[in-house]
């Protein structure tokens, strides 16, 4: 047994409400170490004065990595105060576990127990429930539709030229409005939009107005109409809200750059010394995003930056109902600003989702107190690594994927945005050098597996490209330049994910004796649905045996029980 890889921690990830009347107890140990782990509980004051008998509880193992098992056990949280020990068995010896010692007796005193001293219903991490039955659909603004009555003014290139970091293509507001039909018939449900506010760029990352739609896309009134029928079309949107830095021209960092010191905006930023260095031709003497000279750093600090960065983010909520937003460069901002902000827009509508994009192990931000779910890069990593790539194994997918579900709270991991590209990375295609039967598999994954899956616009009709700005190519309306096959393929894996509720809400169990014929099968159920997923992302076909005739939930076909012939490079998804 080795005592060093287990670990419990109070008030974390591994003791926590899940509602008003539940907790989830984890602990973690060393990967195929432990035979059975017990949790013992009783009521601390029961304990105490009366000597009361621990509850007994088999723990779960609900998640293995490359190095660790994870246990937990959800309880009813019937006491006053809770306590609480482990009891490890590795079939050589038994160890108990409590208040970060170990020892072979029965526990005496509450020194002897971890202690979780109550369950504070404001403390609780909620996610909106409708989050969970999303469909993201990922828009970029200029890239995506233009109006049927679009006038260039000389102002945009041509639909179809390359792309570059200054392309700007004419796309706007109402050009998605003219495509709402279009989107409705996917079945995606929820619309993020990249940045809309003025700005000079065309990707709008550098904010001029924060509050004003810019004048390419159209007009505040536009947006308007834009949310208005996204809601009378059973669809939410959620804006791109850039607080880690703003633009050069924004009118705070101007007055800085006029009035010095004498500003009244200079804590809003970082300046190394004055006059400011604001040219293409010398080093900025302020902090910035990415040493980019305009896109100067905005510092969460202070009281004045805070409300104003604050009342943004209220007013497009409040004036205009969007419903919700997704955090730009969300790692790199105080979580100060951060735990105001969700208080704020709670306040004003605690259905509204709070999304952060963190690329890498984000369980800093997600207790409940910042954000209600991050964009799962670590997902969308292992999957490069696993289908596009082939650089993986199955064994070393599920390594990497169980990290993020052995070490996130259960409310952040099951609303994760599972995304396999972005406006950040190269296509899926592209990384697959265009091969189409591994976007199947990879859509397939996204959309039968845990959290939400999340689509970059044109990936369902096979829009490729390289890395940024080359993944930022014109969407393709003409349908003879469709790969309408890939179209349907995502319009029937949508309508199975919102009519499967073992999808949505299903547990998840990975089938490990199929791991070591390379092959990623698991199963969800609810209730008395099942789904099954069987996953070949290798280079040659495989077989495996079915126990009972299925249907291929794909096709519609009938699959018989027996041997099945699993393809190289293709998923089964059967019920």
């Amino acid at each position: 047994m080795l005592l060093e890889a287990i670990y419990h921690k109070k008030n974390s990830e591994y003791i926590y409400g899940i509602d008003d009347n539940h907790i989830n107890i984890r602990v973690r140990t060393k990967k195929n170490d432990m035979k059975n782990v017990v949790l013992n509980y009783v009521c601390k004051y029961k304990f105490i004065y009366n000597n009361e008998k621990f509850k007994k509880i088999k723990m779960v193992k609900y998640a293995s990595d490359t190095y660790f098992d994870y246990y937990e056990s959800i309880v009813k949280y019937d006491v006053i105060s809770f306590s609480y020990y482990f009891t490890f068995d590795n079939s050589v010896e038994k160890l108990n576990y409590g208040n970060y010692k170990f020892y072979n007796y029965k526990p005496k005193h509450d020194t002897d127990l971890f202690i979780f001293a109550y369950l504070a219903k404001k403390d609780l991490f909620k996610v909106p429930s409708w989050f969970k039955e999303s469909i993201i659909y990922h828009i970029f603004p200029d890239r995506f539709s233009r109006e049927k009555n679009f006038i260039n003014n000389n102002k945009f290139e041509s639909w179809d030229t390359p792309i570059t970091a200054t392309t700007h293509l004419g796309g706007n507001i109402k050009g998605i409005i003219e495509k709402i039909d279009y989107l409705k018939e996917l079945g995606v449900n929820l619309i993020y939009l990249n940045p809309i506010f003025k700005s000079k760029s065309t990707h709008k990352y550098d904010t001029i107005d924060y509050y004003n739609i810019d004048e390419n896309f159209g007009s505040n009134e536009d947006f308007k109409e834009l949310v208005d029928i996204i809601h009378k079309n059973n669809m939410k949107i959620v804006l791109d809200g850039v607080f880690n830095h703003s633009g050069d021209d924004f009118f705070a960092f101007q007055d800085v750059i006029k009035n010095e010191e004498n500003s009244k905006y200079k804590d809003w930023f970082e300046i190394d010394n004055f006059p400011v260095k604001n040219s293409d031709k010398t080093v900025p003497n302020y902090r910035t995003f990415g040493y980019y000279h305009k896109m100067p750093k905005l510092i969460m600090e202070n009281e004045e930056s805070i409300n104003y960065f604050i009342d943004v983010m209220k007013y497009w909520i409040e004036k205009y109902n969007v419903d919700g937003w997704r955090l730009d460069v969300a790692d790199e901002v105080s979580h100060e600003f951060w735990k105001k902000a969700k208080l704020a827009i709670k306040n004003i509508n605690e259905n509204a989702v709070l999304i952060g994009e963190v690329w890498y192990d984000a369980k800093a931000w997600l207790n409940g107190d910042m954000f209600d779910s991050v964009m799962n890069y670590i997902f969308y990593y292992a999957m490069i690594d696993f289908v596009a790539y082939q650089n993986i194994d199955v064994k070393e997918f599920v390594n990497k994927i169980n990290f993020v579900k052995g070490t996130y709270k259960k409310q952040a991991y099951d609303n994760l945005c599972n995304l396999i590209d972005s406006h950040d990375t190269p296509r899926f295609l592209f990384h697959a050098k265009e091969n189409k039967a591994k976007l199947k598999i990879a859509a397939g994954i996204q959309f039968t597996y845990e959290g939400v899956p999340y689509l970059y616009y044109g990936d369902e009709i096979g829009l490729t490209g390289g890395k940024d700005p080359d993944c930022r190519r014109a969407m393709i309306w003409d349908e003879t330049k469709q790969d309408l096959e890939l179209l349907d393929y995502y319009k029937k894996l949508i309508k199975l994910r919102k009519d499967r509720k073992s999808l949505i809400y299903g547990d998840f169990k990975i089938i490990e004796n199929l791991i070591d014929d390379n092959i990623f099968a698991y199963e969800r159920k609810f209730d008395k649905e099942k789904t099954f997923i069987y996953v070949n992302a290798g280079k040659k076909d495989t077989i495996f045996k079915l126990s009972s005739c299925k249907n291929d939930l794909i096709t519609g076909k009938r699959v018989k029980r027996g041997e099945i012939l699993l393809k190289k490079e293709s998923i089964l998804i059967l019920g």
